[in-house]
């Protein structure tokens, strides 16, 4: 470090302090001209400083992103991300490129691991401009643990798809289904259930599976299934539907922008009991309902007649074994006595299969996909879809 980049700074410094940030500005941009590189890293920060100071957004964002490229940022990154979120910000509400310039700053969200109260002041400025501009962003993080595939092209998604998947199971098969399908228009939410099996119950290496949303089975009596009616069954779907209802309310809704009308839920086995349980009892208007091999409903009749009916397919697999058609049907005549309408599908092979687009099987999944699509499309133009 020269004397000369050292005393330039000094005087930048004071002049910024002076609130004076032209000056400041060029007193830094001489100091560069005469630096070791170690040294240039502080001078820049300080620009990037004077020039969000100076409301020069996108320069500001330039020096910021040059920096994290190629400085040797060391205990400086965090700084460096904190002022080129704040930059990028600052151009979204410039109006220029808003969806990438704050998909950007999103991103960038993750790798700020500074101090706790800062980042949400980011993560809030953020996230209240994306919805004041009916953008929606990659969810923050929250209590679940999540897969989040983005729409094909990486478009501005229309709809969001929540993967929920089966008791014993966890995100990683299908969050790696959703990114190989990578739907257009659609972006999808793998989820995983927030509770394990114990592990001596699970094989080797099986850190991806194990996962459910809520205990259905005594371990008492030897891991006999749990009866709908049971006391412990239904406080236990009761807990989890409280915990992903709160997700849904206060995360995807609440922070994100989405409306309910926008979200699909997708839902394997107790994933997706969980899926109709919340049609059941949000009393909120959602897509859609795709169900695979549901469980039986945990929860009777809500007492409260719901305010609106959901769109549900339902798809049983012969080849699955449990649950059997029989009952997948009265499900279905469940959900119909309640207003819902609901479509049944029995499968020669597996469930599943209606997923991997196998001989064609994959056309009941992507006409679903295609319908519920169609009609966030039609209600964002004012337009009702038809029952």
């Amino acid at each position: 470090m020269s004397t000369s980049a050292e005393k330039l700074k000094q005087e930048g410094n004071a002049l910024y302090a002076e609130r004076r940030f032209a000056e400041a500005l060029e007193k830094y941009q001489e100091g560069l001209n005469c630096c070791s590189p170690d040294f240039s890293v502080i001078l820049k920060l300080n620009q990037a400083a004077c020039l969000l100071a100076l409301e020069r957004f996108c320069e500001a964002a330039e020096v910021c992103e040059d920096l994290i490229k190629n400085g040797k940022l060391g205990e400086r990154r965090e700084k460096t991300i904190y002022r080129l979120i704040s930059a990028l910000i600052g151009v979204a509400e410039d109006g220029e490129d808003e969806t990438k310039t704050l998909s950007r700053a999103r991103q960038l969200l993750d790798d700020f691991t500074g101090e706790r109260t800062l980042k949400i002041s980011l993560q809030n400025r953020i996230f209240s401009l994306a919805r004041s501009l009916s953008i929606r962003l990659r969810p923050p993080e929250a209590n679940f643990h999540v897969t989040y595939v983005a729409p094909k092209d990486d478009e501005p998604p229309v709809m969001l798809l929540i993967v929920l998947h089966g008791f014993g199971d966890g995100k990683a098969a299908l969050g790696k289904m959703a990114e190989k399908m990578q739907l257009p228009g659609v972006a999808c939410l793998v989820l995983q259930g927030p509770r394990r099996l114990p592990s001596e119950l699970l094989p080797a290496g099986s850190e991806e599976i194990g996962y459910y949303w809520f205990d259905n089975i005594d371990w008492a009596r030897g891991g006999e299934p749990l009866t709908r009616g049971h006391e412990s069954l239904e406080k236990a779907s009761l807990e989890s539907l409280r915990e992903l209802s709160g997700y849904l309310n206060e995360t995807l809704i609440g922070t994100v922008g989405w409306k309910s009308s926008e979200i699909a839920l997708l839902g394997v086995g107790q994933g997706g009991t969980l899926a109709l349980e919340i049609g059941r009892r949000m009393e909120k208007e959602f897509a859609g309902f795709f169900v695979l091999n549901p469980d039986e409903l945990p929860l009777g009749c809500p007492e409260e007649k719901r305010r609106v009916p959901q769109r549900v397919v339902l798809v049983s697999g012969r080849e699955d074994g449990a649950p059997s058609f029989s009952s997948v049907r009265s499900i279905e005549s469940e959900l119909t006595s309640e207003g819902d309408m609901v479509q049944l599908h029995e499968q020669p092979g597996k469930a599943m299969d209606v997923l991997k687009d196998r001989n064609g099987k994959g056309e009941i999944f992507m006409r679903f996909i295609a319908s519920r699509l169609a009609a966030v499309r039609m209600r964002s133009l004012g337009a009702e879809e038809m029952n």
